[in-house]
């Protein structure tokens, strides 16, 4: 007696917050109630899929500020489509971050793609590369001065009259 009370009860809320062209899903059971709707909208259409790929493949690193974002950015859209199982090979990611570098950072891309085999290039190890180059550009080599040939302009010469 207990159980269908609370059965009925579930069944109510769930018919008072869902919309009413989607009663078709309801039944006299909540849990194969909560079960239709569960299968019906858990899993992402392809125009969701979509969405998020062509983010990843139109996402630019701004070279105006710190590329750890933009790159973060990235990896979060992966994942997401590696959750609704679209798997993208690592290489391919990999290439996807590296098109996505800005004109400041192309060095990067050159060494990257100077000293790695294609199977071996991987997101991770590029982003690090990235983050690198970029802070080194930001702080610049404390270690280096400034060396000139001029000699800095004295004291105002001082001319007596004869």
């Amino acid at each position: 007696m207990d159980w269908d009370n609370k059965n009925d009860q579930e069944i109510s809320i769930i018919i008072l917050k869902i919309s009413h062209s989607l009663r078709t899903h309801i039944d006299d059971d909540s849990s194969v109630t909560w079960a239709n709707l569960t299968n019906t909208f858990a899993t992402p259409g392809p125009a969701a899929i979509f969405n998020d790929f062509v983010k990843v493949v139109n996402l630019r690193i701004q070279s105006n500020r710190h590329p750890a974002a933009n790159m973060n950015l990235m990896w979060d859209l992966f994942e997401c489509l590696h959750a609704q199982e679209v798997d993208i090979p690592a290489t391919l990611c990999a290439l996807i971050l590296l098109n996505a570098i800005p004109p400041t950072l192309q060095t990067v891309v050159s060494v990257v793609l100077q000293t790695n085999a294609t199977a071996d290039l991987n997101f991770n190890n590029i982003r690090n590369d990235v983050t690198i180059v970029y802070e080194q550009m930001v702080q610049g080599n404390p270690n280096t001065h400034k060396l000139s040939a001029v000699k800095c302009k004295g004291a105002d010469s001082q001319y007596n009259q004869q």
